[in-house]
């Protein structure tokens, strides 16, 4: 489903229209109105990217908007043992860092995985402030705050040796945007509209309950089995949550 179609009247903006009650092109033709509800449609937008990558594991639900793999290299310099990452190469915000792997020498060509540490291991605070000794090459790494803390500061350098893997926020919406569609299945892209609609009627309409509750239904129901397509979508050998068993 486009984000707003004027033509047609099979859009976002006129999906939101319809649930808040007002005529065709009350919020598409009003630049201001425009801007405010494309706002709220991106804050479900980060809502449901969000839980669904909760639901899949790192390597899981991304936005279809992103036509690249998710990862960036960056350059390891000898006796740096930390690197912060806050955008990926084309400047879009990486909220999650799911992987690194690294070329163990200045002249290696191929890359090696590292394990993802937890902050509850005993070194935990050592590989995030390191003693000078602590040196050599990494085999593991802790992810605080979007910095990668290396588990030995590297003893070499190498342009490019390291592979970034992360998660980004979703390709949100402007409110010029037309034919752009939400990076998810698209039977279930009305959940922007309608939870955009709840958010608003519940501040502005909080008496007219019979549309709240209508929508608020709808939104369970199509939410739940939107979760069930993506889990089964991207199936894992892991076994599975109580969170997890729920969507399914």
């Amino acid at each position: 489903m486009q984000f707003n179609d004027t033509t047609s009247k099979s859009g976002l903006i006129q999906e939101y229209e319809f649930w808040i009650g007002v005529p065709d092109g009350a919020i598409s033709g009003n630049t201001t109105l425009l801007k405010m509800v494309t706002r709220l449609m991106n804050v479900r937008y980060a809502k449901v990217l969000a839980r669904l990558q909760l639901l899949t594991g790192k390597d899981g639900a991304e936005d279809t908007n992103y036509s690249s793999q998710q990862f960036s290299y960056f350059d390891i310099a000898s006796g740096t043992g930390n690197y912060q990452f806050l955008t990926d190469q084309a400047g879009n915000t990486i909220t999650d860092i799911t992987g690194v792997l690294i070329l163990p020498s200045s002249t290696s060509t191929e890359y090696t995985s590292l394990k993802k540490l937890t902050l509850d291991i005993v070194d935990a605070q050592l590989i995030m402030s390191p003693n000078p000794s602590r040196v050599g090459i990494p085999s593991g790494f802790i992810e605080k705050n979007n910095t990668v803390f290396f588990d030995y500061v590297p003893n070499y350098s190498a342009s490019n040796g390291g592979k970034l893997f992360y998660r980004l926020v979703p390709s949100y919406f402007t409110s010029s945007d037309t034919t752009k569609a939400p990076g998810f299945t698209e039977a279930y892209h009305r959940i922007l509209a309608m939870g955009a609609a709840f958010d608003w009627l519940s501040v502005n309409k909080p008496n007219d309950t019979s549309t709240l509750a209508n929508i608020s239904g709808q939104l369970t129901q199509d939410m739940r089995d939107l979760e069930r397509f993506t889990v089964m979508k991207n199936p894992t050998r892991k076994r599975l949550t109580g969170l997890q068993r729920r969507a399914i």
